[in-house]
């Protein structure tokens, strides 16, 4: 155990992340739909259940630059994709955020 977190068995592949998690390789290439409500929800500081599929990050939930750019680096981060820049300027929605994770092959789980 590190810091009271277990370590994952031996052969999974998991790597320690910056909130000292360890997550899991095998699954970074795919998020839910309320996994990635959760993340922006977090990165937002809103409750995720005002963060909507048509909800507008700017107009409906009052997020700022950073809270986005905050928001794109955990999806990076949990699933593994790097966001081109025109990819994370136009994420102006939750349906946007997943229209684009499915683009790139990220798996969506329901």
């Amino acid at each position: 155990m590190i810091s009271g977190k277990s370590i994952p068995s031996r052969g999974s592949w998991a790597v320690w992340d910056r909130n000292e998690e360890w997550v899991d390789m095998q699954k970074m290439n795919e998020i839910s739909a309320a996994d990635l409500r959760d993340l922006a929800a977090d990165a937002f500081e809103v409750v995720p259940a005002e963060v909507t599929d048509d909800a507008d990050f700017y107009q409906d939930l009052g997020i700022d630059s950073l809270q986005k750019i905050e928001f794109v680096v955990r999806i990076e981060r949990r699933t593994g994709v790097r966001l081109t820049d025109e990819e994370a300027a136009n994420l102006n929605t939750l349906a946007d955020a997943l229209t684009v994770l499915r683009a790139r092959g990220v798996s969506i789980a329901a």
